[in-house]
C-alpha cells in the first residue's frame, strides 16, 4: 500500500504502517488533554491506543499463520486507523480452508480477552474510558472490552470483517457454488453497510464511514470472486505479452519519460546486464519527477517489491495478486530467465472475453431449446 511505513517481518510477512496511523495518535493526544486528562493519563491513552493496534497486528497474524499451515503464504499486512489488512497469496477457495484461517483471527482475540478476564472481572468498577485510564488495572480492564469487541464485530456476517467470510464459507459448503455464496454474502455485507451509514448520520459519523468502507468492500469481494471465476483452468501463459518495453537501471529518470511518452505502455520492467531488476510504473515515474532530478539513474526509483509468476501459475491467482499489491504488471519468469509480462489491464480484457463467450453460449443453449 502507498506511504506505508516497512517496520518488520514477523514469521516472514512484511509489516506496514500507514502514515495516518500517525494522525490517530495526535487525535487521541489532543482529545485526552480535551477531556482534562493528566500527562500520565495521556500517555496511557497512547501507549492503550498502541496495546489496541498490537491486538489487531495479532489477529492479522492469526490468520497469516493459520494460511501458512495450509499453504497459503501471507505477503503483507497493514495497520490501518480503522483496522488492519492482511495481503494473502492465493485467497482460500476451499471453504474448509477460508474457514480455518478465517476463525484463526477471531480466535486470538478470544485467548488475549480470556487472559485478561480475571482483571475485568475481579476489580470493583473497572474503567473502560481509554482517556481517562489510573491505573495498570484500568488499562488491562480496557483492553479486554477491546478484544470482545474486537471480536463480536468482526464475527457480524459482513465483508470485510470475518464473519462475511465465515458466511460465505459455509454457503459455500452448503451449495458447492463459491460465486453464489459470495454474491449472496456480499449483499447482506452491503445491508449491514447501509445500516452503519444510517446510524452513524444520527448517533457517531465515525459509524457513517465504517458503513462506506464496509459497503465498498462487500461490493469489490463480490466482483473480485466474479471476475475471477472466469479465470479457472487458464494459466499465466494464456495471457502472457511477450512484446513489452524495458528500461535498464544505469537509464535516467529523463530516459523513462521520454518512453514513457513515445509508447503506449504505462509499465515498464528494468534491467540489469539482461536480468530483472525491479519494475516501474507511470506513477512512480510521475511522482520521482516532482522529487527527484532528471539525471537520477533508475536504480535510485525503481520499484524492488515486486512479485514475479511462471507459465503454469494459475491465472486466477496471479489475478487476486495484482489486485492486492496495487500493481499494475507482473513479470514471468522461467528459469531466472524473463519471458514477459501480465498486465492487470490485460487480464481485465481477457475477462471481459470470457465473460462475452459464456454469455454467447447461454444465448445459443437458449435458442437451440427454442
Amino acid at each position: 500500500m502507498k506511504w506505508s511505513l516497512f517496520i518488520g517481518k514477523p514469521f516472514g510477512t512484511r509489516l506496514y504502517i500507514h502514515w495516518t496511523f500517525l494522525f490517530l495518535l495526535v487525535w487521541v493526544a489532543l482529545n485526552a488533554v480535551r477531556a482534562g486528562s493528566t500527562p500520565l493519563q495521556t500517555a496511557f491513552s497512547i501507549l492503550f491506543m498502541l496495546s489496541v493496534f498490537a491486538c489487531v497486528l495479532m489477529h492479522e497474524l492469526g490468520h497469516a499463520i493459520a494460511g501458512k499451515q495450509l499453504g497459503y503464504l501471507t505477503r503483507k499486512i497493514t495497520l490501518l486507523p480503522i483496522g488492519g489488512i492482511a495481503n494473502m497469496e492465493g485467497i482460500p477457495d476451499n471453504p474448509v480452508h477460508e474457514l480455518k484461517v478465517t476463525i484463526a483471527g477471531p480466535a486470538v482475540n478470544f485467548v488475549l480477552a480470556l487472559f485478561l478476564s480475571p482483571v475485568f472481572l475481579l476489580q470493583k468498577n473497572p474503567s473502560v474510558d481509554f482517556l481517562h485510564l489510573k491505573s495498570g488495572y484500568d488499562f488491562a480492564a480496557s483492553l479486554f472490552f477491546v478484544n470482545i469487541s474486537l471480536l463480536l464485530f468482526n464475527l457480524l456476517p459482513a465483508f470485510p470483517m470475518d464473519g462475511g467470510r465465515i458466511l460465505r464459507a459455509t454457503l459455500a459448503l452448503r451449495s458447492g457454488d463459491r460465486v453464489k455464496a459470495t454474491k449472496i454474502a456480499s449483499a447482506i455485507g452491503k445491508g449491514f453497510g447501509g445500516l452503519f451509514f444510517i446510524s452513524g448520520l444520527f448517533f457517531n459519523p465515525f459509524l457513517a464511514v465504517i458503513g462506506i468502507f464496509v459497503f465498498l468492500m462487500a461490493q469489490a469481494e463480490n466482483e473480485m470472486v466474479r471476475s475471477a471465476n472466469y479465470l479457472k483452468q487458464f494459466t499465466a501463459a494464456d495471457v502472457l505479452l511477450t512484446n513489452f518495453h524495458s528500461l535498464s537501471v544505469n537509464d535516467t529518470l529523463d530516459d523513462a519519460v521520454n518512453l514513457l511518452l513515445d509508447v503506449q505502455a504505462k509499465d515498464f520492467v528494468v534491467l540489469k546486464d539482461g536480468n530483472l531488476a525491479g519494475t516501474l510504473s507511470q506513477f512512480e515515474i510521475i511522482r520521482a519527477l516532482s522529487k527527484r532530478e532528471n539525471k537520477t539513474l533508475l536504480a535510485e526509483i525503481m520499484n524492488t517489491n515486486y512479485s514475479t509468476t511462471d507459465l503454469k501459475h494459475p491465472l486466477e491467482s496471479v489475478f487476486t495478486l495484482l489486485k492486492q499489491n496495487g500493481n499494475s504488471i507482473i513479470p514471468v519468469i522461467d528459469n531466472g530467465k524473463l519471458l514477459g509480462i501480465i498486465e492487470s489491464a490485460n487480464i481485465k480484457e481477457f475477462i471481459l472475453v470470457q465473460e462475452a463467450k459464456v454469455r454467447q453460449k447461454q444465448l445459443w443453449d437458449s435458442k437451440s431449446k427454442e
